[in-house]
């Protein structure tokens, strides 16, 4: 497999065509870029705060269940507030969402974007019990033709 190649406004691919899974964003990060990687009840407004104030330069916000933030105007207002403030730039959302959930994933994506968030990271990498229990994670991660289905979604 070819080197992959990215733009801005396109996935990258290789040579065979097939999608790489991550995607150059246009957040105006300047190398090096130092990212706060999103923590379960760390990531919170205060704690990006504190991070950026060290020079950290890309923030995620903790992991987020996306039937919640799609469903529940009180989950959303306690995980972004009335909106991302512009101190808080750029700023990623992480969702927690299984196949059987991808329909409210793209209703929380289109709700995070509403609150003027940067970027949306769907978790394939958490271990935990409740993580497997729930289908997204390292276990969506597993499922390959699950995340690529939700990957072409959210795009």
């Amino acid at each position: 497999m070819a080197a992959a190649e990215a733009t801005a406004s396109c996935p990258a691919t290789t040579e065979d065509g097939a999608v790489c899974a991550a995607r150059v964003l246009p957040l105006g990060l300047k190398a090096p870029v130092r990212a706060m990687a999103p923590m379960v009840t760390q990531s919170d407004r205060a704690f990006r705060r504190l991070v950026r104030a060290h020079g950290c330069t890309l923030c995620y916000t903790e992991m987020l269940v996306a039937k919640e933030f799609a469903e529940s105007g009180a989950y959303r207002q306690n995980a972004l507030g009335d909106g991302v403030r512009e101190d808080d730039h750029p700023l990623v959302v992480q969702f927690a969402a299984g196949l059987d959930h991808k329909d409210w994933l793209l209703a929380a994506a289109l709700a995070a974007q509403e609150m003027g968030v940067d970027a949306i990271d769907v978790n394939l990498g958490c271990p935990q019990r409740r993580a497997r229990e729930g289908g997204y994670g390292a276990w969506l991660a597993a499922d390959v033709e699950a995340w690529p289905a939700i990957a072409a979604m959210i795009r």
